[in-house]
């Protein structure tokens, strides 16, 4: 009965990958949000919440290995076989992601609790950036979306490339770092969940 009636896997992963988007898309909120307003509360949240990351990406890959093999022996699950290779193909990306807003929201922290005034275009980049994620989220299901995470992702990239080329704080660059390095990654992960295997390079993201 488990081969001719399994749970539907990508309903599955796609569960376990919302509370990792769920998280990644607040925590880059947080981040904003403090930055903007001074916060110190909201960005020790977003450390929170992306000190959580890690646990969900175990989650998406223990829950991809769980159901590989029901997608390969049972007929009726084996139209998820895409919708399952959509997301190994972008995890990667998403990790580099998970692990890069983990370095902001701990570098926006420090920034903040010794009394630094971030600059306007850096916390309107990582709003951009948790926009992206949100759009991320949804191009699993409509692949239409990609091209607006790259948008937002590239123009948070352009803001805080701006930001780093005027950058002598060192703090502040600190958090200007991973807002660039955090938008490389949502747009290799769009890249990724539309099919292109060769993604751009770093350097051509950022021009």
């Amino acid at each position: 009965s488990v081969l001719l009636f399994p749970p539907d896997p990508a309903l599955l992963v796609g569960r376990a990958l919302n509370r990792l988007f769920a998280d990644l898309g607040r925590a880059l909120g947080d981040v904003a949000r403090a930055l903007e307003e001074g916060d110190v509360e909201a960005a020790e949240r977003a450390q929170e919440l992306s000190q959580a990351l890690s646990a969900h990406l175990v989650e998406v890959r223990t829950e991809l290995l769980e159901v590989r093999e029901a997608v390969r022996f049972a007929p009726p699950r084996r139209g998820a076989r895409g919708q399952l290779a959509q997301i190994e193909r972008s995890l990667g990306a998403v990790d580099y992601a998970a692990r890069d807003v983990t370095v902001l929201a701990r570098n926006a922290l420090r920034f903040l609790r010794v009394g630094a005034i971030a600059p306007a275009p850096l916390h309107q980049a990582v709003a951009e950036l948790a926009d992206a994620t949100w759009e991320l989220a949804a191009a699993y299901d409509d692949e239409r979306r990609v091209e607006q995470v790259r948008r937002l992702a590239l123009a948070a990239a352009t803001k805080a490339s701006g930001l780093a080329e005027d950058a002598r704080d060192l703090r502040l660059s600190e958090v200007v770092a991973p807002v660039r390095s955090v938008a490389v990654d949502l747009v290799r992960a769009a890249e990724r969940v539309s099919g292109v295997e060769e993604a751009p390079r770093t350097d051509e993201l950022l021009t």
